[in-house]
């Protein structure tokens, strides 16, 4: 028991460092990050909960979980960078952690050992872990939920919080969230066991999940009707499925090709561990590889024939391949797998922190200069107008002085107003002949003022 607390400990340590070093450094990334900074700003600027806006206007992409911790963040440790990212960081930490403890039931102390420095040392994983993005939460409430299914016999009440961790996945990503009970319920009819199912503690669970997930979406259609239908599940579960949105596409063997390149140094290793385990679940007979394997299958096979592809949405899938991987590390080194697992995992951060700076989290400085230019240029105490205005890391950067405009009439008033400061792109029409000053030009945008 000593043994597995200080290898816990080990590992929590170095993830900690992994995700945690560095992290409020920097400028966000100007899309994702951006948008759920912009998004969780509204909400403390509003005071509005349950309604999500960005831009100043109704936003209903995504389920408000991580924009909700983010909110709070913003209220308790300040609107910053550190503040966007920790949750995703956190859950990256967790991620390990629950890795360690998979392997531990699963296989034994070697191999648990050698999936969890696999994982945090995982450039794709660790990439996105520190971000202020929601796919790692994701894959962190899915290897919960996965790790709570496989200790329901050692302690019953697992049931109960496993449909509530799964809740918490489909609050963080909504429909992305429905591979975890696919998984499970794969295993199940493998091991053609259903009694999870009639257990009275996962009805209860269930019955609080279902509430969890139904009250903030049942507020949000009763304000926004069949809007909120169209833009939440058809946009991003029919038409993502059925064609590339915004040009994003990609072939069958997308997310193989990514998890080879961008899961460097394990993604190629976790891939080749897929046939292995398939001979030794269905010839050997071993069953303890199944979890693994259906996870990874699962996630592969749903979303490679998607037509929207995006790089990060494949990362819950690599929590399977780090099991997976570490158990074959294991098997190859023998008694000396905990010692080379330790010494690859740190050649491998060594050599991402050198090389594909992980720790640097500088993703568009160019937007956070311009915010500081733009600042620089306002007289204290005075507004800022956003026109027409699409980066959402330079809406996030500006907005404790700025404030979104969709109205051309507003704008127009400002212009015949006695002061003003309007930001907007350069060349934009509605300012043609109107006599308005332009008072900077840079990277693309006009900052127009009387002053």
């Amino acid at each position: 028991m000593r043994t597995v607390r200080a290898e816990l400990v080990f590992i929590g340590i170095i993830a900690a460092v992994v995700f945690m070093a560095n992290l409020g450094s920097g400028s966000l990334n100007s899309w994702d990050e951006g948008f759920y900074a912009g998004v969780s700003r509204e909400i403390v600027k509003t005071g509005d909960w349950i309604h999500l806006r960005w831009s100043g206007s109704p936003w209903s992409d995504k389920p408000p979980l991580y924009m909700w911790i983010t909110a709070a963040l913003f209220k308790t440790a300040g609107i910053n960078e550190f503040s966007v990212r920790f949750f995703s960081a956190l859950s990256g930490i967790g991620t390990v952690i629950l890795v360690y403890l998979l392997g531990l039931r699963l296989y034994g102390r070697k191999e648990a050992f050698a999936a969890g420095l696999v994982l945090l040392s995982t450039w794709h994983f660790i990439l996105i872990g520190r971000q202020g993005m929601l796919d790692v939460p994701l894959t962190f409430f899915a290897a919960l939920s996965v790790y709570l299914f496989v200790i329901r016999e050692r302690w019953p009440k697992a049931l109960f919080f496993l449909p509530v961790a799964i809740a918490l996945a489909f609050m963080t990503k909504s429909i992305a969230a429905f591979f975890i009970p696919i998984v499970i319920i794969l295993y199940m009819a493998a091991a053609k066991d259903i009694s999870v199912l009639k257990d009275r503690k996962f009805i209860l669970g269930l019955a609080v999940a279902a509430a969890l997930v139904l009250w903030w979406h049942v507020m949000v259609y009763m304000k926004y009707g069949q809007s909120f239908i169209d833009g939440y599940f058809l946009k991003h579960f029919v038409t993502r499925t059925r064609e590339a949105v915004d040009g994003h596409s990609g072939g069958l063997m997308t997310y193989f090709n990514v998890i080879s390149n961008k899961g460097r140094p394990w993604g190629t290793a976790g891939l080749v561990m897929i046939p292995i385990m398939i001979y030794r679940v269905f010839v050997k007979k071993e069953k303890a590889h199944l979890i693994p394997l259906l996870w990874a299958a699962a996630l592969l096979v749903l979303y490679s024939p998607q037509k929207t592809k995006l790089h990060w949405y494949i990362m819950p899938v690599y929590p399977a391949l780090a099991l997976m991987a570490g158990w074959g590390l294991a098997r190859l080194s023998g008694r000396y797998a905990k010692i080379t697992a330790v010494a690859l995992a740190a050649v491998a951060i060594l050599y991402l922190a050198g090389s594909k700076h992980i720790f640097a989290g500088d993703y568009s400085p160019q937007v956070k200069n311009l915010s500081r230019d733009i600042r620089e240029k306002i007289l204290p105490g005075e507004k800022l107008h956003l026109w027409g205005i699409g980066d959402p890391g330079l809406q996030f950067y500006l907005g404790d002085i700025g404030d979104n405009v969709n109205d051309d009439n507003i704008i127009k008033k400002e212009l015949n107003s006695g002061k003003y400061y309007i930001l907007t792109v350069i060349n934009d029409p509605l300012f043609k002949n109107t006599g308005a000053r332009p008072i900077m030009e840079k990277n693309g945008y006009t900052l127009y003022s009387n002053q």
